[in-house]
């Protein structure tokens, strides 16, 4: 192995593998910046990733879900002027007629999908930040765990 080859997977790999490692960290918690120090042969390096858009979409039982949308995305689907609701926390069953996209404000919720099972493998959690829609006809459980102020809007058939 050549010197050039051996400077590379001996420090920049590691710096490499380290920065991809952070930026996974940052984009599952949603982060914009994530700084880590690296130790790469007895030198420390402090590095930073700046995630510019992160745009991360999961998907659970059908729900779709994107963490912290930018106001960009918020303004295009005109999320400002949807209707508001708010609650207390409660627990509450809710059949979809329509397809339905909200974004959660305030509050914490607990989702359970009534899928005829009752051992908890069917649930997911959402809360302030997050963009959703969920499908039409699904039936679910909420689970209010803490105060709930949310934008919705119910897509007419036209919609879509």
């Amino acid at each position: 192995m050549n010197y050039k080859s051996r400077a590379f997977v001996l420090v920049l790999l590691p710096i490499l593998i380290s920065a991809s490692v952070v930026f996974l960290i940052g984009w599952y918690y949603n982060s914009s910046e994530i700084r880590a120090t690296v130790t790469t042969m007895e030198k420390e390096e402090d590095i930073v990733v700046v995630v510019t858009e992160p745009k991360a979409i999961l998907e659970k039982f059908g729900v779709k879900i994107e963490r912290n949308p930018s106001e960009a995305t918020l303004s295009e689907l005109g999320v400002s002027s949807w209707p508001k609701y708010s609650s207390e926390p409660k627990k509450m069953p809710w059949s979809f007629k329509r397809k339905e996209k909200m974004y959660i404000l305030e509050g914490k919720v607990r989702v359970s999908v009534d899928d005829g099972l009752d051992d908890g493998s069917s649930c997911f959690e959402i809360g302030a930040g997050n963009l959703i829609e969920f499908p039409k006809g699904m039936s679910i459980t909420w689970h209010m765990i803490e105060p709930l102020k949310k934008h919705y809007h119910l897509e007419e058939e036209d919609d879509y």
